[in-house]
C-alpha cells in the first residue's frame, strides 16, 4: 500500500491511508500523507478473522465520516467486508479485489454460502460493483471472474508489484538468516506466507518423509490456521528434514526470502479466479525458482508457464515432487529457472503503480 499511497501523493493528490498494517520495508510512506491506524486483520483463526475484520470495518467507516468525509475513496478488499463501505457513508469511490469473497463468504460469515445472509452479501456485491467509478483487479482470471458481478462495467487489470531494490538475491555464504538457523549448507526448498486450512502443504510432508537426500530441508515460515496440524503430522512422522518458523522480522524477510534454493506457492480449487499468492512476486525478485501446486487453469499455473520460472502440479503427486527436487538440486538446472525468475520480476516492479493513477476515475 505505500507504492499505491506515495504515487497518489507524488501525482499531486491529497492522500490519506487508513490501514491495520504498515509494513515500511525499503520505501517509506510520504510524510505528507495522512496514516490512520485500524484493527490489524487477524488469520490466526477463523474467529479472529471475523472478529478482526468486523472490528477494523467499524473503524474505517468511523474514520471516513471523521477525517476524510468527502474525498474519494480507493476500497481495497483486505479486510473482506471493505466494498461494504459505500453503503455507510456518501464518499464517491473505487474498488482494488486484491481478493474476491464474494461467493464464499462462510469462510468468514457464521453462515452456509446458499444462506440468507450470503445471498444478502452476494447482492450487496453487486450493488457496491455498480456504483463504483473504477474497478481495479491483478489478472485476467480474477477480471474474468469479476465480470459475473459487475454489471458490464470496465475492470482494469493491474498487475500486482514487488519491491526488486529490497527483494533481491543473496548468496549463501552472506545470508545472516542461513547463518542464524544453521542452514548454510541445506538445500533449502521454502513455504514462507499465511498457513492455512486449505494451502495443501501436507504433501511437502510426504515428500519430506520419502525423500533420500539429505542435504534438502523444508523450511515452513509463518502463521494461521493450518499450522498446528502440519506440526502435529510433522512430529508423528518424525520428520528432522522439516523445520517451522514464526514470521521473520521485517529486516529479516530479505534473507529468508533468498535462503530459498525452491519456493513453493500453492493456490487451492477454492481460490481459483479469486486471488493470486503475493509471495509468488516475492519469490521473483530473489530469483528463486519455483515449485507450484494450484489448479492447472489458475492464473498461478498461467504466470509460471508463462515465465518458465518452475512447474506447476495441478495434482501434486509425491514421486513426482520428489524427482522435481532432485531436478533443481544440479546447478545448472537451479539456475536456469532462477535466472527466469529474475527476467519475470521486471514486469511486476513499483512502476506499476503508477497504473492506478492513470486509471483512476474519480468523477
Amino acid at each position: 500500500m505505500i507504492d499505491l499511497a506515495n504515487a497518489f501523493d507524488e501525482a499531486g493528490y491529497e492522500v490519506s491511508l487508513i490501514t491495520g498494517r504498515l509494513v515500511q520495508r525499503n520505501t517509506p510512506l510520504n510524510k505528507s500523507i495522512r496514516l490512520y491506524r485500524v484493527a490489524e486483520h487477524r488469520k490466526t483463526s477463523i474467529f479472529s478473522q471475523f472478529i478482526s475484520s468486523v472490528f477494523a470495518f467499524v473503524q474505517m467507516i468511523y474514520l471516513v465520516w471523521l477525517k476524510v468525509k468527502g474525498t474519494h475513496l480507493l476500497i481495497v478488499t483486505n479486510p473482506p467486508f471493505s466494498p461494504l463501505i459505500p453503503f455507510f457513508v456518501r464518499n464517491s469511490y473505487s474498488l482494488l479485489f486484491y481478493d474476491i469473497h464474494i461467493e464464499s463468504p462462510a469462510k468468514f460469515l457464521p453462515c452456509g454460502n446458499k444462506s440468507i445472509l450470503s445471498r444478502l452479501w452476494v447482492w450487496l456485491h453487486k450493488k457496491s460493483l455498480q456504483h463504483a467509478t473504477s474497478i481495479f483487479t491483478l489478472t485476467e482470471g480474477m477480471k474474468t471472474h469479476l465480470e459475473v458481478f459487475s454489471h458490464n462495467k470496465k475492470i482494469s487489470v493491474v498487475p500486482i508489484w514487488t519491491d526488486s531494490n529490497y527483494l533481491k538475491p543473496i548468496p549463501k555464504e552472506e545470508n545472516e538468516f542461513l547463518r542464524a538457523n544453521n542452514l548454510e549448507d541445506k538445500f533449502i526448498v521454502l513455504y514462507s506466507g499465511t498457513i492455512g486450512l486449505s494451502n495443501g502443504l501436507e504433501v511437502l510432508l510426504e515428500v519430506a518423509k520419502k525423500i533420500k537426500n539429505p542435504k534438502v530441508q523444508f523450511l515452513i515460515v509463518g502463521e494461521g490456521t493450518g499450522k498446528s496440524s502440519l506440526q502435529k503430522k510433522a512430529k508423528e512422522l518424525v520428520l528432522s528434514n522439516v523445520s517451522f518458523l514464526k514470521w521473520q522480522p521485517t529486516e529479516m524477510l530479505p534473507f529468508s526470502l533468498a535462503a530459498a534454493d525452491i519456493a513453493v506457492a500453492t493456490l487451492s480449487e477454492l481460490k481459483e479466479g479469486n486471488s493470486i499468492p503475493s509471495k509468488f512476486f516475492n519469490y521473483l525478485a530473489v530469483g528463486a525458482p519455483i515449485l507450484s501446486m494450484a489448479p492447472e487453469s489458475s492464473d498461478l499455473a498461467n504466470l509460471i508457464t508463462t515465465y518458465d520460472v518452475g512447474r506447476n502440479f495441478f495434482n501434486p503427486q509425491v514421486d513426482d515432487l520428489i524427482d522435481f527436487i532432485e531436478f533443481l538440486t544440479a546447478d545448472n538446472h537451479r539456475m536456469y529457472y532462477s535466472g527466469q525468475s529474475l527476467k519475470a520480476a521486471k514486469d511486476f516492479t513499483t512502476e506499476n503503480a503508477q497504473l492506478f493513477v492513470r486509471n483512476l476515475n474519480i468523477n
